[in-house]
């Protein structure tokens, strides 16, 4: 198979061993789907000076936790193109957009998770997506809303899956 759509888990990036092409060991629901054209030979361990416990982002705005996970991440090898928040063009739309950095950080419930992707960018690099999905009644059908919080740019897929581990711990997603 050279390629699929997989579903994962963030906790799945860095903790269990790819066994072959596009498969990841563990839950396969839940966290995220990407496409992904590529196999993946291994995961990447998570930097030890990032392997402290996830700092509480209750009470905190998007532009404060991202602020936070730009730190955390200039403090390792690992150092992205750019960090920013989903609605960089501030657009009054955050169901297409996503949450401004005013706005507040979303609270996980039963129905709210918050989720993290990693696929290929529109031209050079990799986008590391953290969104928020939501079940959501419209009518009698329940629909999952996706609402983009945070996109991170990196031009190599190692680095991407190794960001992604760093947020994943940051976030307490895994």
């Amino acid at each position: 198979m050279n390629g699929g759509i997989l579903a994962f888990r963030a906790e799945d990036i860095y903790t269990d061993r790819i066994s072959g092409p596009n498969f990841v060991k563990g839950r396969t629901f839940g966290c995220g789907l990407f496409y992904c054209p590529f196999s993946m030979s291994e995961t990447l361990d998570l930097p030890v000076a990032l392997a402290a416990a996830p700092f509480d982002t209750v009470g905190a705005t998007v532009g404060s936790v991202v602020k936070q996970i730009s730190r955390a991440l200039r403090r390792t090898e690992i150092e992205p193109e750019w960090v920013t928040h989903a609605n960089f063009i501030d657009e009054d739309c955050p169901d297409r957009f996503g949450l401004g950095p005013s706005a507040p950080w979303p609270v996980e419930q039963s129905t709210r998770h918050v989720t993290l992707a990693v696929g290929r960018g529109n031209s050079v690099g990799w986008i590391i997506r953290v969104d928020v999905i939501e079940l959501v009644t419209d009518g009698e059908s329940p629909l999952w809303k996706s609402v983009p919080l945070i996109r991170i740019k990196s031009l190599s897929r190692s680095q991407a899956w190794s960001i992604a581990a760093v947020v994943s711990r940051l976030l307490d997603i895994d």
